[in-house]
């Protein structure tokens, strides 16, 4: 019982710890999008920051 009780809160730690993370990848996105540099909008990132995006949020769930 012990150890299921730590199992759910190490659990419950991790899925906390991917959220913030989560939310700290779009904060540091929004702030980069205030960068130019030279390239038109959507440029050659070729959807690399919604793959990434998308990798955090499948392991937070």
């Amino acid at each position: 019982d012990e150890m299921t009780q730590q199992n759910a809160a190490l659990s419950e730690e991790s899925a906390a710890s991917a959220a913030s993370l989560s939310s700290r990848i779009g904060q540091l996105n929004d702030l980069v999008a205030a960068f130019r540099t030279g390239q038109e909008q959507g440029g050659n990132d070729s959807g690399q920051t919604t793959y990434i995006h998308e990798a955090v949020r499948r392991r937070a769930a």
